[in-house]
């Protein structure tokens, strides 16, 4: 339903807390535009919530936050008014341990990947959103289709292309597997590039969506909406090649950094007031 994407966000990460913490500050007298004023406060803070637990390696597990997700039902439940909500939210936002600093040394592994593909796939919908380009971040992750996304690592598994940048395999494999070096890709094709090296993979990049196609030059000719989100965003999106080296990595985890700052920015409860 359009207005409720972050509640729909929130169910894909498998955060059943939502519910009730939804429930919490809603009214019986409540009309339609308030209560869904509401909704969209509460489920806009989870998202928040969820994000920069995941890109700082803090568990979603219900043992370890009901105790605080129920304490923050409690103060819901006192906060009757639609701007009130929204003034503790940004607050609370705000008073997070957690913050997306946690994104410069965020990185892939075998118990986070899920999640890594959902902050993947609302990254790549932002950007194509802002360029007015069509999307839907439910087709990114979606499992039922033919051909589902899948992470694609930019390097591909050869330490011996890197050596010069990295003193051990291990620190290249640790590496190759940080935010900046990933993007999505359909399954078949992402398997059909294997461990082609990054010139022959670039090319290939520019028919996919658009955090895929921003790494190639040509991204960045005869496209003047996406300049023109550049330029507005202030985002320090470059295209790279023929290599894809350490320094470049670092500078692309750089900027999923920013996008998740502005993806996840607690202006959003502002916006609900006006």
């Amino acid at each position: 339903m359009p207005g409720l994407e972050f509640v729909f966000n929130n169910a894909h990460n498998n955060f059943t807390l939502q519910y009730p913490l939804i429930l919490a500050p809603l009214r019986p007298d409540d009309d339609d535009d308030t209560a869904n004023r509401k909704i969209r406060l509460v489920a806009g803070y989870i998202d928040i919530f969820i994000a920069r637990r995941v890109v700082n390696f803090r568990t979603l597990g219900y043992s370890l936050i009901v105790y605080t997700m129920f304490q923050l039902m409690r103060e819901l439940r006192k906060l009757p008014e639609v701007a009130q909500l929204a003034e503790f939210l940004t607050e609370r936002v705000h008073g997070m341990e957690a913050t997306f600093d946690g994104v410069r040394g965020f990185r892939v592994h075998q118990q986070n990947r899920y999640h890594v593909h959902h902050l993947l796939a609302r990254l790549i919908h932002h950007v194509e959103t802002e360029c007015g380009v069509p999307s839907h971040s439910e087709d990114y992750v979606a499992r039922d289709v033919k051909k589902p996304f899948e992470i694609e690592h930019v390097w591909g598994d050869r330490f011996d292309r890197h050596q010069h940048d990295f003193a051990s395999e291990d620190q290249f494999q640790e590496y190759r597997n940080r935010f900046g070096g990933l993007i999505l890709l359909p399954r078949g094709f992402n398997q059909s590039l294997g461990d082609a090296p990054f010139e022959k993979k670039v090319d290939a990049y520019f028919g996919q969506n658009l955090l895929a196609r921003s790494l190639n030059a040509r991204c960045y000719q005869n496209n003047p909406s996406f300049l023109a989100y550049t330029q507005r965003s202030g985002l320090p999106f470059k295209p790279y090649g023929p290599d894809f080296t350490r320094a470049d990595l670092d500078e692309r985890q750089e900027l999923y950094r920013q996008l998740c700052d502005q993806i996840w920015h607690p202006d959003r409860f502002a916006r609900e007031l006006a």
